[in-house]
């Protein structure tokens, strides 16, 4: 079995996905301490509410699927590269 040397792109690479998980683990936790200000201020029902909280959940298992054939196409570091510029852009545009 052949030991792969770490280099300072493999590195680099691990502390990069690291820091996107990161940075992306508030988008999806966020909602949970504003459950009540949230439904209060909305006023809708603890279900309606809930449906809200599991968008997030909802929206990783609908498009995974679509990470591999993106990686395909456009290989994997441009893909994270695009991805990467994506997620927060769109949190850019909708604060």
């Amino acid at each position: 079995m052949k030991n792969k040397q770490w280099t300072i792109t493999m590195v680099l690479v691990v502390v990069s996905i690291f820091l996107v998980a990161l940075n992306m683990r508030p988008a999806v936790t966020a909602i949970g301490p504003l459950f009540t200000i949230l439904m209060e201020s909305l006023h809708v029902s603890n279900t309606q509410m809930s449906l809200l909280t599991s968008i997030p959940v909802f929206c990783m298992g609908l498009f995974a699927p679509v990470a591999v054939p993106l990686q395909k196409k456009l290989g994997t570091k441009t893909a994270i590269m695009l991805l990467v510029v994506i997620v927060p852009s769109k949190w850019l545009a909708v604060s």
